[in-house]
């Protein structure tokens, strides 16, 4: 398991977050990124999981 240290990192550091894949967690941790205020991006392999995981969010 890989750790991310942050020592000495401020939240004014952090500009945007990529979330790596779609799924049920995932689009989850995406939204709360961006209502936390930071560029969030989505990624995703499959295309119907972006897309699934756009539904939700827009609800």
């Amino acid at each position: 398991m890989t750790r991310l240290h942050t020592k000495g990192m401020t939240n004014k550091q952090i500009q945007s977050i990529t979330v790596i894949g779609a799924g049920q967690m995932e689009h989850q941790i995406a939204m709360l990124a961006a209502f936390g205020g930071y560029e969030t991006i989505l990624q995703d392999v499959q295309e119907n999981a972006l897309n699934t995981a756009q539904e939700k969010l827009d609800h």
